[in-house]
Formats: structure tokens, C-alpha cells, sequence
């Protein structure tokens, strides 16, 4: 998180202590980012504007030419850079590669097949089909149907 100076204090960058080295190494750039910004043009401009994506892909590009990362994270912030999102979630690629570096375990719905069930937040859910980023999914209990992100966390049934 950033927080801009505010009434005589310096401004504040804020990190999750659970991110592994890639997460963070992303959401630092991120929030160095926000920081430059706000010292260019205060709240003159939207916090994940035009502005801050320059900034902020301006930011990875460099990043990426770390020789000592790994080319699966070089790649995914390259590509990520030339059109970044407030989110690195939001990027499936990037985020997919963030997980595999950072070593979680968590499985994606978009590892599960069409009519596979799994549970979310204790509900469960069928997988219908797959759109772009999205798939349909019908929660059994009510029929109800929802777009969910491929990249949503998810606990297979059976």
C-alpha cells in the first residue's frame, strides 16, 4: 500500500509480509510507482491512470533486465509491462508465473476440466465452459450461474 505524505509526514510504502520474492518484487515496483506519480502530479491524476501504467511498465521493462531472474518471471513482467493492470491477479500469465516461482500450491479453475465440481468460500460450484479469462459456472445448490475468474483460487471435489 501507499500512502502519500500527508500534514509533514514522508510518504509511506507498505508490504504484505506473506509475499514471496516475485510477489514482491512486482508489488514493491508497483507501489514505487504510485510514489513516483504522486510526487509528479499529486492527485492531479487517478491513482492507476495513464500515467502511473507508464510509470509503472517503464518500471518492469527495467526490471526484466535483471540477468539473475528467472526467464518465466522476465517474460511474464515483460509481457505484463506493455499493458499493466492495478492488479498483477488480473494478469493470468504474470500471475500464474508469480505462483509457480513463489511455490504455491493453490489450484486455479482453470487447471479443472467442463462439469468438474469444486468448492469456493465453502460453496459449491459446476464448471459449465470457458470463456477468454472467465468461465461459466453454476452453483449446484441454487442453479444460479456466475462468470469466475480462471485465475480464482479453487478446492476440486472427488
Amino acid at each position: 500500500d501507499f500512502t502519500p505524505a500527508h500534514r509533514g509526514r514522508t510518504p509511506l510504502i507498505t508490504l504484505n509480509r506473506d509475499l514471496g520474492s516475485y510477489s514482491l518484487a512486482v508489488t514493491l515496483t508497483h507501489e514505487i510507482a504510485h510514489l513516483f506519480i504522486w510526487e509528479r502530479h499529486r492527485r492531479s491524476v487517478k491513482p492507476h491512470g495513464p500515467e502511473w501504467k507508464r510509470c509503472f511498465g517503464e518500471m518492469l521493462t527495467e526490471l526484466s533486465q535483471v540477468e539473475s531472474l528467472p526467464d518465466q518471471f522476465k517474460e511474464a513482467i515483460q509481457s505484463h509491462a506493455r499493458r499493466p493492470k492495478a492488479s498483477s491477479i488480473r494478469d493470468l500469465t504474470l500471475y500464474r508465473a508469480l505462483c509457480e516461482l513463489d511455490g504455491s500450491k493453490e489450484m486455479w479453475l482453470e487447471s479443472l476440466n467442463d462439469g468438474e465440481e469444486f468448492l469456493i468460500s465453502g460453496r459449491r460450484f459446476r464448471r459449465e465452459n470457458r470463456r477468454r479469462t472467465r468461465c461459466l459456472c453454476v452453483e449446484v445448490a441454487t442453479g444460479r450461474q456466475y462468470l469466475v475468474s480462471l485465475a480464482a483460487s479453487v478446492s476440486p471435489i472427488g
